[in-house]
């Protein structure tokens, strides 16, 4: 994950295994439930060619490795969605702990946000690749 972060700041790099997959389905328009975990990657213990195209995206850049790490479930009835998720971070840098503490809850709500967005605009693609 990539998060752009204002002057003086330098930007954040959070380098994840992401894993998800759905839990239980049941037919058409039912519940759906689905599970996204987050883990931690060190990046340190890769060789150098495994990481270059994250090096690429952000040419010129500095940045920050950040740590993150989340458990999430989404259930799904109908139209109606519920997002339950713990997270726990460290944006490392100079920007103290009790900042991030502070910011964290306003910026998952900035995430599931886009999340939705992105869904809704790419419904179509989505739906045709999972069935969903």
């Amino acid at each position: 994950m990539y998060h752009g972060i204002p002057a003086p700041l330098n930007d954040r790099v959070f380098s994840v295994l992401l894993v998800s997959g759905v839990l239980a389905k049941t037919a058409e328009g039912g519940r759906e439930e689905s599970l996204v975990l987050q883990i931690p990657v060190d990046l340190a213990s890769f060789p150098e060619d495994a990481i270059t195209s994250q090096n690429e995206a952000k040419v010129g850049k500095s940045l920050v490795q950040g740590e993150y790490a989340s458990v999430e479930k989404v259930v799904r009835v109908g139209e109606e969605s519920q997002w339950v998720m713990a997270t726990a971070s460290n944006a490392k840098g100079v920007l103290p702990m009790w900042v991030q503490k502070k910011a964290v809850p306003g910026e998952i709500v900035k995430d599931v946000e886009y999340v939705y967005g992105f869904i809704e605009k790419h419904r179509s693609e989505l739906v045709g690749e999972s069935g969903v």
